[in-house]
C-alpha cells in the first residue's frame, strides 16, 4: 500500500494566501498594498518602479479598442473633408460617387 505524501504546511498557507490575493477587487487590492507600504516604507522605492513598470505596459486590446472606438464615430463630414486631390489622385466624394 502506498504511503501519501502529507502537504507542506508552508506551501499549504502560501497557497491559500494567494487565493486570497486574487479573490480581491482592484480597490481592495490598492488598500492592502498602502496597508503594506505604510508597515513597510523600505519597500515603496520598489513598488514605485513596479507600478511604472505597469503603466509602460500598453496592451493590444486597449489599443485595438481606442481605434475602433475612434472609427466607429466618425462623421460623415469627417470623411468629406479628407475628399478632393491626394498625391496625384482625386478622390471623388461620396456623393459623386452615388450619383447624387
Amino acid at each position: 500500500m502506498a504511503k501519501r505524501k502529507k502537504p507542506d504546511r508552508g506551501t499549504t498557507a502560501s497557497a491559500a494566501q494567494a487565493s486570497v490575493i486574487q479573490r480581491l477587487k482592484p480597490g481592495e487590492g490598492g488598500s492592502v498594498l498602502k496597508r503594506l507600504l505604510a508597515a513597510h516604507p523600505e519597500r515603496r522605492a520598489e513598488a514605485e518602479d513596479m507600478a511604472q513598470s505597469v503603466l509602460r505596459e500598453v496592451s493590444f486590446e486597449s489599443v485595438a479598442e481606442d481605434v475602433e472606438c475612434a472609427l466607429r464615430f466618425l462623421d460623415i463630414d469627417d470623411l468629406n473633408d479628407r475628399v478632393g486631390t491626394h498625391r496625384r489622385e482625386y478622390t471623388p466624394s461620396p456623393r459623386r460617387r452615388l450619383g447624387n
